[in-house]
């Protein structure tokens, strides 16, 4: 016998079992294959419903602080926008939608989306509605969530804009959120402008649509804005050029306000003081005004502030005696030390207490707090 003669004799005595091991490889094959086409399709209708929700714009820039709107101005074809996330509900059903984005928008953001189609509100009617401050735009997805109507009061709660961590001590929980009163004054498709957003996700976004200066205003955030949208160039190029071209030209124009940080000049003491409203000086504006003042990196000083609960008196048992309610607690570095107190005596480091005889772990206290004490 053949080798031959035996292997069609195998096939023929065994053709159930090779038959079953050839459906299983076809099934398993068109699973991965269907798998692979689905798995495609999937992430090309994401990314064409994340880029349809951006509309004409090309380029965003988000960020945590409120910069000032000259800056948004000063970047050709784009726009300024306030979007916060906050809640809704029907003031008169109670009906509540949590996780909605509010959008503080002008006249220029409706600018480049498509045309509605005809007997659909056009872009002008929806500028005069926002336009005295009082009414709200909703698209079609948040309305039905809350079942609302045109002409219906909601109430929005947004956080408020706020430079000092809530959770501090310095912060004010009691005055985290602000609410307002609002008439819903028309309802438009989540498609288009209605859908906008520039967060990628499956599910259609709930926008709330307001003036920007009415949300301004809400927020005490007059003249500021934390979104930059540019709209996408007639002609592309490339993009990592156009996205370094722009980081330019916000870096030209930011100026200390849109950091939170300003300068204060005290001429009786001889210095200029860096402050943030944000409670702390972050390492990389350190690290900057250090690279600033390389020619004289004697003449600056480090200080940092904080309100303590209270400063409280041990006796040499141990024992707690006055206590000084409420106190700013300030540490200097040597420089300043010099500055405030004199000179330092003969051979005392940078380490040393900024006055003679008061080592690392010493205070000093000024008067009202020794007579408090």
């Amino acid at each position: 016998m053949t080798n031959r003669t035996l292997q069609l004799r195998s096939l023929k005595f065994h053709w159930r079992m090779h038959l079953a091991l050839v459906l299983c490889v076809i099934a398993g094959s068109a699973t991965l294959t269907g798998a692979l086409l689905v798995g495609d399709s999937m992430r090309g209708s994401l990314r064409e419903n994340a880029i349809a929700r951006l509309g004409p714009y090309a380029y965003a820039m988000r960020s945590g602080r409120y910069v000032t709107k000259s800056v948004s101005d000063s970047v050709p074809n784009s726009v300024g926008a306030l979007i916060l996330s906050g809640s809704i509900e029907q003031a008169d059903r109670q009906t509540r939608a949590n996780r909605i984005q509010i959008l503080g928008v002008d006249a220029e953001f409706w600018q480049g989306w498509p045309r509605p189609r005809v007997g659909k509100p056009s872009f002008v009617n929806l500028v005069s509605d926002l336009a005295d401050g009082r009414g709200v735009v909703l698209n079609r997805s948040l309305a039905d969530e809350i079942g609302t109507r045109v002409g219906d009061d909601v109430l929005i709660r947004l956080p408020r804009a706020s430079a000092v961590p809530t959770e501090s001590v310095l912060g004010r929980p009691d005055e985290a959120a602000v609410s307002a009163r609002l008439t819903v004054r028309r309802i438009i498709a989540t498609t288009g402008a209605g859908g906008f957003s520039l967060d990628p996700s499956q599910t259609a976004p709930f926008n709330v649509f307001l003036h920007i200066d009415a949300l301004q205003r809400a927020v005490e955030r007059e003249g500021r804005v934390n979104t930059i949208l540019v709209r996408s160039p007639e002609t592309q190029g490339d993009a990592t050029a156009a996205t370094t071209s722009l980081q330019d030209q916000l870096d030209a124009h930011l100026g200390l306000a849109d950091l939170d940080l300003r300068l204060r000049q005290d001429p009786s003491q001889r210095y200029v003081a860096l402050e943030s409203e944000r409670l702390l000086i972050e390492p990389a504006v350190e690290t900057a005004v250090h690279a600033a003042s390389r020619s004289n990196p004697d003449r600056i000083g480090r200080v940092f502030s904080y309100l303590a609960n209270s400063i409280t008196a041990l006796d040499s048992n141990g024992e707690t005696g006055n206590q000084i309610p409420y106190s700013i607690v300030s540490a200097i570095d040597g420089r300043v030390a010099r500055e405030l107190f004199g000179d330092r005596g003969a051979g005392e480091s940078e380490d040393a207490g900024p006055l003679p005889g008061v080592g690392p772990d010493g205070i000093v206290l000024n008067q009202s707090a020794q007579r408090s004490g």
